[in-house]
């Protein structure tokens, strides 16, 4: 009876018990637990997949697989790293680069270099011939172009400097500043602390030498050579139309203005038209102002003519003129220097002033030399024209007249002050046509000729040329 009476009081109590271990033994969440393997015949259970979370996803998101912290983003291996690189900018071009102790090339001539680098903090080193070398680093992240700027000091260095000319100025930088002189042979050094020195010598007298020197050129003789400053000479003259010219020298100065020449011992030519030449000697410093005053002789009248005659026949009409007048003012009266005058208007068809020169210059003993036209046995039709076999001179002297055909000769003449008459002008509408003569020939026989202008005269109330020629016949 006892017995029954605890086993009724203990089966409550266990059943409570296993009740309680039941519940506590479940998993979270509705999940069921996984039967425990089988030690005995190692037969594995099933498992059975968990079942799906209904309602609001965002109370219990999911846990990826791939991310064994849980959350955030996902890190991509090195394997999957897009390519890097550096833009590197160096002050200076051609520098050599060097990335993790590797070379990656020079800058080019902007100092620009770009290459390829892996992710992750890179050494990079920069260097340059007289410069001292740059260590930098940089961090580059996957597909990024990093920019990088260097800077390269440069070294002091020594520059040796040798110039022409001895205790010249020397000048460095821009504005320029004076650092010292050289020697007595022309020698000066010292040291540079910048890249690249701008460097100039200057001595009073001497056009100034420079040159920029770079650190790379250190340790090297630079040479300055300075030039002197031509000196500047006036020639002092009463004469018009000076030239000079420094012998050795192929230019030829005008010398009614100041010129330059180079200094030193210096033997000049002095020439003007007209004038006998003059050799002065003089001794200039560089930069010299020098006025020289000369006297220069004017040549005898024959040699004036001389040289006016040929300057006559190269159509140098100005210095024909100017040679003329010179031999006027010796001689007034002077024939040739008179036809030389009237011949140069009568080529300008200035008739009235070739009239008074040439009739001066028939009073001097002169032949004045006249271009005409005229035809073989007088046939000419006005509608026809002049050819070449018209052309010829009519010549005019104190003693007579003569005729010479360019061309055709047949009928040239030559006869006395006394064996031709001028019967006058051929008119045809007021417009002088021809001059004719009456020409007493050698046997006695009288021959009329008629002379035709070169020029067309066909003015209104014209008739110059021919009328010219008629009162210098006039006055034979």
């Amino acid at each position: 009876m006892l017995k029954n009476i605890v086993f009724f009081l203990i089966l409550p109590v266990c059943l409570l018990g296993a009740a309680a271990i039941a519940v506590f033994s479940q998993p979270p969440n509705g999940q069921t637990r996984q039967p425990a393997e089988n030690k005995t015949n190692r037969i594995k259970t099933p498992v059975k997949p968990p079942p799906k979370v209904k309602g609001n996803p965002t109370k219990n998101p999911p846990t990826p697989k791939n991310n064994p912290n849980g959350g955030g983003k996902i890190s991509k291996s090195p394997a999957e790293c897009l390519e890097s690189e550096i833009l590197l900018r160096c002050d200076l071009p051609e520098c050599q680069v060097l990335l993790d102790g590797k070379s990656q090339g020079i800058t080019d001539l902007n100092g620009v270099l770009q290459f390829p680098a892996a992710n992750g903090n890179r050494n990079i080193v920069v260097s340059r011939d007289g410069y001292e070398t740059a260590r930098t680093s940089a961090s580059v992240s996957c597909g990024e172009v990093k920019a990088v700027t260097v800077k390269l000091k440069a070294k002091p260095f020594e520059i040796r400097l040798k110039t022409n000319l001895p205790n010249c100025d020397i000048f460095i930088n821009d504005p320029p500043e004076l650092i010292g002189k050289t020697d007595d042979y022309g020698v000066f050094s010292f040291t540079a602390r910048s890249g690249t020195v701008f460097i100039q010598a200057r001595k009073t007298g001497y056009l100034s030498d420079s040159k920029s020197v770079s650190a790379v050129a250190g340790q090297k003789e630079v040479a300055l050579n300075l030039n002197p400053m031509p000196a500047r000479v006036s020639i002092i003259t009463t004469a018009k139309g000076v030239f000079a010219q420094a012998e050795g020298d192929e230019k030829i100065h005008d010398a009614s203005e100041p010129f330059s020449i180079e200094p030193g011992r210096r033997r000049l030519f002095i020439t003007a038209l007209g004038h006998k030449s003059l050799t002065i000697e003089l001794t200039l410093q560089p930069n010299q102002r020098v006025e020289k005053s000369v006297e220069l002789e004017r040549l005898p009248v024959a040699g004036l003519i001389l040289q006016a005659e040929q300057f006559l026949k190269d159509k140098s009409f100005d210095k024909t003129l100017r040679l003329a007048r010179y031999a006027l003012e010796a001689e007034p009266n002077n024939g040739a220097a008179n036809r030389l005058i009237g011949t140069i208007f009568l080529e300008k068809q200035n008739y009235p002033e070739a009239e008074a020169y040439l009739l001066k210059a028939l009073d001097g003993g002169e032949t004045v030399v006249l271009n005409v036209r005229r035809h073989l046995n007088e046939k000419f039709e006005l509608s026809a024209g002049h050819g070449a076999a018209c052309e010829g001179q009519l010549l005019i002297s104190k003693s007579g007249i003569e005729y010479r055909g360019l061309t055709a000769t047949a009928e040239n003449f030559k006869v006395s002050s006394g064996n031709f008459q001028i019967l006058g002008l051929q008119l045809k509408k007021n417009t002088a046509l021809a001059l004719s003569l009456k020409v007493t020939e050698a046997r006695g026989g009288k021959k009329d000729y008629n002379f035709f202008s070169r020029e067309k005269e066909l003015s209104q109330d014209g008739k110059p040329f021919l009328s010219l020629i008629q009162r210098l016949l006039q006055r034979r």
